[in-house]
């Protein structure tokens, strides 16, 4: 009985220990991609991406590349 309550014991910590860990950000984009017409060189172009956090956690955009 003693081994039953102990072997409990450490599955319910395990369980408890690896719940924080679960959580994670998750960013959804409306529009993934977006293709701008002809530009002339030095002219100004603007598009913007709404991303919304439908995640556990804080999410942080630390990089964006072109491309």
């Amino acid at each position: 009985m003693k081994k039953l309550i102990v072997s409990l014991a450490l599955s319910a910590a395990m369980v408890l220990w690896t719940i924080p860990t679960l959580a994670a950000p998750v960013a959804e984009l409306k529009d993934k991609s977006f293709e701008f017409e002809t530009v002339r060189e030095g002219e100004y172009v603007l598009h913007e991406f709404h991303i919304k956090n439908t995640g556990d956690t804080v999410l942080n955009i630390k990089k964006v590349v072109p491309g």
